[in-house]
C-alpha cells in the first residue's frame, strides 16, 4: 500500500480518538478538531513510516517469494520454526540480519534522545522533584529497548545460520 493511502487511513482514527478525548475533557468544538488534527497527522505519520521501512526490509530481504514462503520466512525471522526450504530460510536469515542493522543504525539517535531525556529530567527536578519518581517506571521500558533488542535477532540468525540436510521442493 503507497504512503498516500496508508497515511490517511491511519490519520483518521488517530484524529477521531484524540477529537473524542479532547471533547471529553472539556474544550470546545473548533479547538479539539484542531488539537486532534495536529496530533493525528504526528501520530499517523509515526504509525505509517515505520510500517513502510519494515515492508521495504521485507521485499528487499525475500524478493519475488510466494506468500506462503513470504509468511513462513517471516515467522522464521522473528519466532518462530526454522523452514526446511533452503530458500525461504535464507530469505528468513536475510530479514533477521536487517532487522539486527536497524537498532544498530537507530543506537546513535538512541543515545541523543536518552541524553535529552536526561536533561529534561534533571530540569523537571530542579522545578518539581516528584517528577523523578515518575520517570522511574519508564526506566526500565527504555533500557529494554536500548540494550536487550538485539538479542532476539542474533540468536534468530545463529538458529537458521546452523547447517541442514538439504530438501528437495516439491512443485
Amino acid at each position: 500500500m503507497p504512503v498516500w493511502a496508508l497515511l490517511p487511513v491511519t490519520w483518521i482514527p488517530w484524529t477521531a480518538i484524540l477529537f473524542a478525548v479532547n471533547l471529553a475533557s472539556g474544550d470546545s468544538l473548533l479547538p479539539a478538531f484542531e488539537l486532534a488534527a495536529v496530533g493525528g497527522v504526528v501520530l499517523a505519520v509515526a504509525t505509517t513510516l515505520p510500517l513502510k521501512f519494515r515492508w521495504r526490509a521485507e521485499r528487499r530481504a525475500l524478493g519475488e517469494a510466494t506468500q506462503t514462503d513470504r509468511t513462513a520466512a517471516i515467522r522464521a525471522a522473528r519466532t518462530g520454526p526454522v523452514p526446511a526450504d533452503p530458500e525461504v530460510r535464507a530469505g528468513a536469515l536475510r530479514l533477521a540480519q536487517t532487522d539486527l542493522q536497524r537498532p544498530q543504525r537507530w543506537r546513535p539517535w538512541m543515545a541523543v534522545a536518552g541524553l535529552v531525556f536526561v536533561a529534561g529530567q534533571i530540569g523537571l527536578a530542579f522545578s518539581s522533584p516528584w517528577s523523578l519518581s515518575r520517570s522511574g517506571a519508564r526506566r526500565p521500558v527504555v533500557r529494554l529497548l536500548v540494550v536487550r533488542l538485539p538479542k532476539r535477532p542474533r540468536t534468530r540468525i545463529a538458529l537458521l545460520s546452523e547447517p541442514q540436510e538439504p530438501v528437495l521442493r516439491t512443485q
